[in-house]
């Protein structure tokens, strides 16, 4: 990291995620199958304007990631199993999220945060150093809260680390694939 970011800056970043899933399909995604998408609502930093649905896919042991900012008006309507106005919505990635979600009958899980340190390196590569995971103790917690009662995930002298690397669809890729410009759009901001 220090060699390809000479700077040495690393972006401290505090995630909550709320996942959506139900026992069968976490079950099979545990025995690893891959072709079932994982869906996410997070926050970073406990900022409102980074709120976002998240699906995280895998294919050949590679993980996608795909994204769409959320206001929290939305979000609390998704919480509150208001998913209707998903089903003709203009952003791709919510249509999928509730047919998923009625489909496979997701419910939120409990609430994950990531306290992570990420260094970007040369071409769009960066290294993330999960500094502590916890779980919430509690199902039925507020996203937003400032404080929730949480246990470790990750010894205090452990950390997780991640290579990942950055990658954008090119348009005429994303044109055979059928990928709408607005997701394309979504994917550079996220």
């Amino acid at each position: 990291v220090e060699r390809e970011n000479p700077n040495g800056i690393l972006e401290h970043v505090k995630v909550r995620k709320l996942k959506f899933e139900n026992t069968e399909i976490e079950n099979q995604r545990l025995a690893g199958d891959e072709g079932i998408p994982l869906y996410s609502i997070c926050l970073k930093n406990l900022d409102e304007n980074r709120l976002y649905l998240e699906k995280k896919s895998w294919q050949n042991h590679v993980t996608y990631k795909s994204y769409t900012k959320l206001t929290r008006e939305e979000c609390e309507k998704i919480l509150n199993g208001d998913l209707e106005w998903m089903k003709t919505h203009k952003k791709s990635l919510c249509r999928d999220f509730y047919l998923q979600y009625t489909i496979n009958n997701l419910r939120p899980t409990r609430v994950r945060e990531y306290e992570r340190e990420i260094g970007k390196c040369k071409d769009n590569n960066y290294i993330t150093f999960n500094l502590n995971i916890r779980t919430a103790l509690d199902k039925n917690v507020d996203l937003f809260a400032e404080e929730i009662d949480m246990m470790d995930c990750l010894s205090e002298d452990k950390v997780a680390v991640s290579y990942k690397k950055e990658t954008k669809i090119p348009r005429v890729i994303a044109n055979v694939l059928h990928i709408g410009n607005e997701q394309l759009n979504e994917l550079a901001t996220a």
